[in-house]
């Protein structure tokens, strides 16, 4: 594109990707848009091998972790324009039903960078000539079975053996995902 019209371009494409977002947040289910409950709170304060442990255990319901996770994902972009792209969406608080509710991350919600090809949306790697350009399928991790997630996806495997059960909530442009795995470096 020849300047001046690469910066209307990307003026355009950017307020597009704007649209997009808050069309999907607005339509996201009511539970999203409710304040942090109590029960919310009690989750968000587990650490993520807790919430494993009690989805193995079936004390907790992955939904019920997508729901509070959702909601603090949807407050914190209210005040500071963090997520790039909202992947909740009304087939996976159906879909999550059927989720392998043994996997390593069963029902746990993970931040996805978006360089991380997920099917039916963008990768904009940051660059608003990128956008407007979803992906047929998922990426290489994705499809791998320790990532898969329980979301519905046109490359969604029919296999629920596969499914690890980590439930991809939104790429973001935080620095740190909303949850942290504990890291232990052997000693030297």
């Amino acid at each position: 594109m020849i300047a001046p019209f690469d910066y209307f371009e990307h003026r355009w494409a950017c307020k597009q990707k704007q649209i997009e977002r808050s069309d999907r947040i607005a339509n996201l289910p009511p539970e999203y848009h409710s304040p942090v409950s109590s029960q919310d709170r009690r989750i968000l304060d587990k650490s993520v091998e807790q919430l494993v442990q009690d989805v193995h255990n079936q004390t907790i319901k992955p939904i019920d972790i997508l729901r509070s996770y959702g909601k603090v994902a949807i407050k914190a972009h209210a005040k500071t324009n963090c997520l790039t792209e909202v992947m909740i969406n009304p087939g996976a608080e159906k879909w999550i039903e059927d989720v392998n509710l043994k996997g390593p991350l069963a029902g746990i919600p993970v931040s996805l960078k978006d360089s991380i090809t997920v099917g039916g949306f963008d990768v904009s790697v940051g660059y608003s000539k990128y956008t407007g350009k979803p992906h047929a399928r998922d990426g290489t991790i994705e499809q791998s079975p320790m990532s898969k997630p329980t979301y519905p996806s046109p490359s969604s495997p029919s296999n629920p053996q596969m499914l690890s059960g980590a439930a991809p909530q939104t790429p973001t442009t935080l620095l740190t995902p909303p949850v942290a795995l504990p890291v232990a470096n052997p000693p030297s």
